[in-house]
């Protein structure tokens, strides 16, 4: 499974992708009420989480980041 899949199968949406950059949106199951939005930029691995609620990513996220950087070839 490839990292855009495996975002999808935990419940995020691509919200936008472009050459350097992909935006997804969730909710997630441990924070059902609250709605935000994960960025990752392919160049350097670099992501974010926002909202004003920002919580930490969880183990099931950090997976998904790890998988992206490596598919981008990012440490």
């Amino acid at each position: 499974m490839n990292a855009i899949n495996y975002f999808k199968s935990i419940g995020f949406i691509v919200m936008s992708e472009t050459r350097d950059f992909i935006l997804f949106r969730y909710t997630l199951d441990w924070m059902p009420y609250w709605n935000g939005y994960l960025y990752f930029y392919k160049s350097d691995g670099s992501y974010g989480m926002n909202n004003c609620w920002t919580p930490e990513p969880n183990e099931e996220v950090m997976k998904g980041i790890e998988m992206l950087k490596e598919e981008y070839g990012v440490k």
